[in-house]
Protein backbone atom coordinates (compact mmCIF):
# COMPACT_ATOMS: atom_id res chain seq x y z
CA UNK A 1 0.00 0.00 0.00
CA UNK A 2 1.46 3.52 -1.16
CA UNK A 3 0.48 6.09 0.76
CA UNK A 4 -0.18 9.71 -0.98
CA UNK A 5 -0.48 12.37 1.60
CA UNK A 6 -2.02 15.95 0.86
CA UNK A 7 -2.60 17.74 3.63
CA UNK A 8 -5.00 20.92 3.90
CA UNK A 9 -5.51 23.56 7.06
CA UNK A 10 -8.53 25.44 6.79
CA UNK A 11 -11.02 27.93 8.82
CA UNK A 12 -14.86 27.79 8.78
CA UNK A 13 -15.99 25.88 5.64
CA UNK A 14 -12.51 26.74 3.14
CA UNK A 15 -10.42 23.55 2.22
CA UNK A 16 -11.53 20.33 0.95
CA UNK A 17 -14.99 18.96 1.25
CA UNK A 18 -14.37 15.59 2.12
CA UNK A 19 -18.06 14.89 3.84
CA UNK A 20 -19.23 13.51 -0.08
CA UNK A 21 -16.06 11.41 -0.91
CA UNK A 22 -17.61 8.18 -2.25
CA UNK A 23 -14.52 6.94 -3.19
CA UNK A 24 -13.31 6.97 0.73
CA UNK A 25 -13.82 6.52 4.19
CA UNK A 26 -14.08 10.01 5.84
CA UNK A 27 -13.13 10.29 9.48
CA UNK A 28 -13.42 13.13 11.91
CA UNK A 29 -10.88 13.15 14.89
CA UNK A 30 -11.41 15.17 17.91
CA UNK A 31 -9.56 15.07 21.00
CA UNK A 32 -10.66 15.93 25.15
CA UNK A 33 -13.91 15.68 25.89
CA UNK A 34 -14.97 16.41 29.54
CA UNK A 35 -18.32 16.00 30.71
CA UNK A 36 -18.46 17.04 34.31
CA UNK A 37 -16.87 19.94 36.58
CA UNK A 38 -17.31 23.41 35.32
CA UNK A 39 -19.28 21.66 31.84
CA UNK A 40 -21.84 20.12 34.18
CA UNK A 41 -24.04 23.24 34.72
CA UNK A 42 -24.14 24.14 31.22
CA UNK A 43 -25.36 20.45 30.18
CA UNK A 44 -28.07 20.68 33.16
CA UNK A 45 -28.90 24.63 31.84
CA UNK A 46 -28.74 23.47 28.00
CA UNK A 47 -28.09 19.70 27.31
CA UNK A 48 -25.22 17.71 25.82
CA UNK A 49 -26.18 18.91 22.34
CA UNK A 50 -25.75 22.72 22.81
CA UNK A 51 -22.12 21.76 23.68
CA UNK A 52 -21.60 20.34 19.74
CA UNK A 53 -23.57 22.67 18.27
CA UNK A 54 -20.93 24.37 15.89
CA UNK A 55 -19.16 21.47 15.12
CA UNK A 56 -21.66 18.82 15.16
CA UNK A 57 -22.75 19.39 11.03
CA UNK A 58 -19.04 18.23 10.49
CA UNK A 59 -19.23 15.20 12.31
CA UNK A 60 -22.97 14.00 10.50
CA UNK A 61 -21.13 15.48 7.46
CA UNK A 62 -18.21 12.89 7.71
CA UNK A 63 -18.44 8.72 7.81
CA UNK A 64 -17.42 8.47 11.39
CA UNK A 65 -16.33 10.87 14.42
CA UNK A 66 -13.51 9.78 17.07
CA UNK A 67 -13.21 11.77 20.55
CA UNK A 68 -11.11 11.01 23.34
CA UNK A 69 -13.96 10.22 26.69
CA UNK A 70 -12.10 12.28 29.18
CA UNK A 71 -14.51 10.89 32.00
CA UNK A 72 -16.64 8.27 32.94
CA UNK A 73 -20.18 8.13 31.93
CA UNK A 74 -21.71 6.42 34.76
CA UNK A 75 -24.76 6.62 37.86
CA UNK A 76 -21.71 4.65 39.50
CA UNK A 77 -20.12 7.01 42.56
CA UNK A 78 -17.34 5.09 43.08
CA UNK A 79 -14.34 7.35 43.24
CA UNK A 80 -11.07 6.90 43.19
CA UNK A 81 -8.08 8.55 45.34
CA UNK A 82 -6.89 10.94 43.07
CA UNK A 83 -6.94 14.85 42.53
CA UNK A 84 -9.49 15.35 39.92
CA UNK A 85 -12.26 12.98 39.53
CA UNK A 86 -14.71 13.15 37.18
CA UNK A 87 -18.42 11.30 36.36
CA UNK A 88 -20.96 12.14 34.18
CA UNK A 89 -24.60 10.89 33.78
CA UNK A 90 -25.62 7.93 32.26
CA UNK A 91 -27.62 9.64 30.08
CA UNK A 92 -24.82 11.75 28.20
CA UNK A 93 -24.16 8.63 26.53
CA UNK A 94 -27.38 9.11 23.94
CA UNK A 95 -26.70 12.54 23.48
CA UNK A 96 -23.08 12.13 21.86
CA UNK A 97 -24.54 9.72 19.84
CA UNK A 98 -27.53 12.40 18.85
CA UNK A 99 -24.40 14.65 17.78
CA UNK A 100 -22.90 12.49 15.46
CA UNK A 101 -20.42 10.45 17.31
CA UNK A 102 -19.58 7.50 16.82
CA UNK A 103 -16.47 6.26 18.20
CA UNK A 104 -15.32 7.03 22.58
CA UNK A 105 -11.60 6.45 22.74
CA UNK A 106 -11.96 5.08 26.57
CA UNK A 107 -8.07 4.51 27.03
CA UNK A 108 -6.95 7.67 29.40
CA UNK A 109 -6.28 8.81 32.36
CA UNK A 110 -9.47 9.49 33.53
CA UNK A 111 -12.27 7.04 31.95
CA UNK A 112 -11.52 4.90 35.30
CA UNK A 113 -12.31 7.94 38.03
CA UNK A 114 -14.90 5.73 39.39
CA UNK A 115 -13.25 2.34 39.35
CA UNK A 116 -13.64 -0.79 37.79
CA UNK A 117 -17.39 -0.57 38.08
CA UNK A 118 -17.58 2.67 37.23
CA UNK A 119 -15.62 1.32 34.32
CA UNK A 120 -17.72 -1.58 33.20
CA UNK A 121 -20.88 0.59 33.54
CA UNK A 122 -19.46 3.41 30.72
CA UNK A 123 -18.53 0.96 28.76
CA UNK A 124 -22.47 -0.62 29.07
CA UNK A 125 -23.62 2.64 28.61
CA UNK A 126 -21.57 3.40 25.37
CA UNK A 127 -22.75 0.35 23.28
CA UNK A 128 -26.25 0.76 24.54
CA UNK A 129 -26.20 4.73 22.72
CA UNK A 130 -24.73 2.97 19.53
CA UNK A 131 -21.60 4.00 20.42
CA UNK A 132 -18.29 1.89 19.85
CA UNK A 133 -16.09 1.95 22.32
CA UNK A 134 -12.12 2.05 21.66
CA UNK A 135 -9.43 0.80 24.14
CA UNK A 136 -11.77 -1.07 26.68
CA UNK A 137 -11.06 -5.30 27.00
CA UNK A 138 -11.24 -7.73 29.73
CA UNK A 139 -7.63 -8.54 29.30
CA UNK A 140 -4.96 -7.09 27.58
CA UNK A 141 -5.55 -8.82 24.50
CA UNK A 142 -8.92 -7.49 24.09
CA UNK A 143 -8.29 -3.68 25.40
CA UNK A 144 -5.49 -3.38 22.66
CA UNK A 145 -7.55 -4.89 19.78
CA UNK A 146 -8.28 -2.38 17.28
CA UNK A 147 -12.00 -0.69 16.09
CA UNK A 148 -12.54 -1.76 12.53
CA UNK A 149 -13.89 0.24 10.33
CA UNK A 150 -14.95 -0.24 7.25
CA UNK A 151 -16.97 0.59 4.30
CA UNK A 152 -17.10 -0.65 0.85
CA UNK A 153 -13.55 -1.94 0.58
CA UNK A 154 -11.60 0.27 2.36
CA UNK A 155 -10.84 -0.89 5.89
CA UNK A 156 -9.20 1.33 8.68
CA UNK A 157 -7.88 -0.39 12.45
CA UNK A 158 -8.10 2.31 15.17
CA UNK A 159 -5.42 1.01 17.69
CA UNK A 160 -6.17 3.23 20.86
CA UNK A 161 -3.82 3.16 24.16
CA UNK A 162 -3.21 5.51 27.15
CA UNK A 163 0.86 5.22 27.35
CA UNK A 164 0.79 7.01 30.91
CA UNK A 165 1.28 5.79 34.33
CA UNK A 166 -2.34 6.36 35.81
CA UNK A 167 -2.77 8.09 39.21
CA UNK A 168 -3.88 5.15 41.78
CA UNK A 169 -5.07 3.18 39.15
CA UNK A 170 -3.13 -0.58 37.71
CA UNK A 171 -4.83 -2.51 35.40
CA UNK A 172 -6.21 -5.58 36.49
CA UNK A 173 -4.80 -8.78 34.63
CA UNK A 174 -8.11 -9.65 33.89
CA UNK A 175 -11.58 -8.00 34.16
CA UNK A 176 -12.63 -4.32 32.99
CA UNK A 177 -9.79 -2.27 32.21
CA UNK A 178 -8.20 -0.23 29.34
CA UNK A 179 -5.24 -0.32 27.04
CA UNK A 180 -2.38 1.31 29.14
CA UNK A 181 1.09 -0.10 28.24
CA UNK A 182 4.32 1.46 27.24
CA UNK A 183 4.51 2.19 23.42
CA UNK A 184 7.19 -0.53 23.39
CA UNK A 185 4.73 -2.99 23.99
CA UNK A 186 2.26 -1.47 21.45
CA UNK A 187 4.72 -2.17 18.67
CA UNK A 188 4.42 -6.11 18.41
CA UNK A 189 0.60 -5.58 18.17
CA UNK A 190 0.76 -3.08 15.44
CA UNK A 191 3.55 -5.56 13.70
CA UNK A 192 1.49 -8.86 13.99
CA UNK A 193 -2.29 -6.62 12.51
CA UNK A 194 0.07 -5.71 9.91
CA UNK A 195 1.61 -8.19 8.60
CA UNK A 196 -1.83 -10.19 8.70
CA UNK A 197 -3.62 -7.54 7.10
CA UNK A 198 -1.63 -5.63 4.66
CA UNK A 199 -4.54 -3.77 3.08
CA UNK A 200 -6.06 -2.19 6.28
CA UNK A 201 -4.96 1.73 7.33
CA UNK A 202 -4.14 1.53 10.82
CA UNK A 203 -4.50 4.67 12.96
CA UNK A 204 -2.83 5.00 16.53
CA UNK A 205 -4.89 7.08 18.65
CA UNK A 206 -2.32 7.61 21.10
CA UNK A 207 -3.28 8.98 25.07
CA UNK A 208 0.37 10.31 25.86
CA UNK A 209 2.93 13.50 26.58
CA UNK A 210 3.21 15.71 28.85
CA UNK A 211 0.05 18.21 30.26
CA UNK A 212 0.40 21.86 28.69
CA UNK A 213 3.80 21.40 26.94
CA UNK A 214 3.66 22.72 23.87
CA UNK A 215 6.20 20.32 22.33
CA UNK A 216 6.03 16.66 22.17
CA UNK A 217 9.33 14.92 24.49
CA UNK A 218 12.18 13.53 22.03
CA UNK A 219 10.76 10.09 23.17
CA UNK A 220 7.97 10.20 21.33
CA UNK A 221 9.61 11.53 18.53
CA UNK A 222 11.27 8.15 18.50
CA UNK A 223 8.37 6.20 19.73
CA UNK A 224 5.95 7.80 16.26
CA UNK A 225 9.25 6.44 14.01
CA UNK A 226 8.66 3.12 15.33
CA UNK A 227 4.97 3.24 15.01
CA UNK A 228 5.15 3.99 11.51
CA UNK A 229 8.00 1.66 11.33
CA UNK A 230 5.67 -1.38 12.68
CA UNK A 231 3.09 -0.60 9.99
CA UNK A 232 1.22 2.59 11.67
CA UNK A 233 -0.12 5.07 8.82
CA UNK A 234 -1.35 7.82 11.32
CA UNK A 235 -0.90 8.77 14.53
CA UNK A 236 -3.33 11.20 16.69
CA UNK A 237 -2.87 12.52 20.29
CA UNK A 238 -3.80 13.64 23.02
CA UNK A 239 -3.73 14.65 26.70
CA UNK A 240 -1.79 17.46 26.72
CA UNK A 241 -4.65 19.89 26.31
CA UNK A 242 -3.06 21.77 24.17
CA UNK A 243 -2.01 21.78 20.62
CA UNK A 244 1.75 20.46 19.64
CA UNK A 245 2.86 19.79 16.64
CA UNK A 246 2.50 18.44 13.46
CA UNK A 247 5.44 16.36 11.90
CA UNK A 248 5.79 13.97 8.58
CA UNK A 249 8.20 10.96 9.20
CA UNK A 250 8.51 8.57 6.34
CA UNK A 251 5.77 10.13 4.57
CA UNK A 252 3.24 9.81 7.60
CA UNK A 253 1.68 12.07 9.63
CA UNK A 254 1.59 12.04 13.46
CA UNK A 255 -0.55 14.82 15.46
CA UNK A 256 1.14 14.56 18.74
CA UNK A 257 -1.30 16.48 20.36
CA UNK A 258 -4.67 17.97 19.09
CA UNK A 259 -5.96 19.55 22.25
CA UNK A 260 -9.08 19.75 24.46
CA UNK A 261 -12.30 19.79 22.50
CA UNK A 262 -15.32 20.41 25.24
CA UNK A 263 -12.82 21.14 28.53
CA UNK A 264 -13.55 24.02 31.09
CA UNK A 265 -10.32 24.98 31.52
CA UNK A 266 -8.98 28.94 31.49
CA UNK A 267 -5.28 28.67 30.28
CA UNK A 268 -5.40 30.31 26.93
CA UNK A 269 -3.37 27.71 25.21
CA UNK A 270 -5.87 24.93 26.08
CA UNK A 271 -8.51 26.69 24.56
CA UNK A 272 -7.62 26.12 20.90
CA UNK A 273 -7.31 22.82 19.31
CA UNK A 274 -7.34 20.97 16.18
CA UNK A 275 -9.58 19.03 14.27
CA UNK A 276 -8.16 16.67 11.48
CA UNK A 277 -11.02 15.18 9.10
CA UNK A 278 -9.17 12.18 7.42
CA UNK A 279 -10.71 10.68 4.15
CA UNK A 280 -8.74 7.29 3.82
CA UNK A 281 -9.09 5.87 -0.02
CA UNK A 282 -7.97 2.73 -0.96
CA UNK A 283 -4.32 3.89 -1.25
CA UNK A 284 -4.33 7.80 -0.19
CA UNK A 285 -5.11 9.65 2.71
CA UNK A 286 -6.47 13.37 2.45
CA UNK A 287 -6.37 15.49 5.49
CA UNK A 288 -7.93 18.72 6.31
CA UNK A 289 -7.50 20.30 9.52
CA UNK A 290 -10.21 22.79 11.12
CA UNK A 291 -9.31 25.04 13.71
CA UNK A 292 -11.24 25.33 16.62
CA UNK A 293 -11.47 27.66 19.45
CA UNK A 294 -13.35 26.78 22.83
CA UNK A 295 -15.71 29.36 23.74
CA UNK A 296 -18.00 29.23 26.43
CA UNK A 297 -16.10 25.90 27.30
CA UNK A 298 -17.65 24.71 23.46
CA UNK A 299 -15.87 24.36 20.60
CA UNK A 300 -16.32 26.24 17.73
CA UNK A 301 -14.60 26.13 14.29
CA UNK A 302 -12.81 29.53 13.71
CA UNK A 303 -14.43 31.63 10.75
Amino acid sequence: MTLALLLHTACGGAGVDNSGDHDGVTIVFAGDVLLDRGIAPIIKRHGVEYLFRDVSPFFHNADFTVVNLECPITNIDAPLMKKYIFRADDTCAVALRKVGITHCAMANNHIMDQGQSGLADTYKNILAAGLTPIGYGLDDRARLAPAIIQKNDIEIAIFNDCALTVENYVNPATGPGIANVPIPKLLPTISDFHSQHPDTWIVALLHWGVEFRQNPNPSQRIDAARLFAAGADLIVGHHPHVIQDIDTIRGKTVYYSIGNFVFDQRNPLGREALMPIITFRKDTILQEVKEVEIVGNCPKVKK
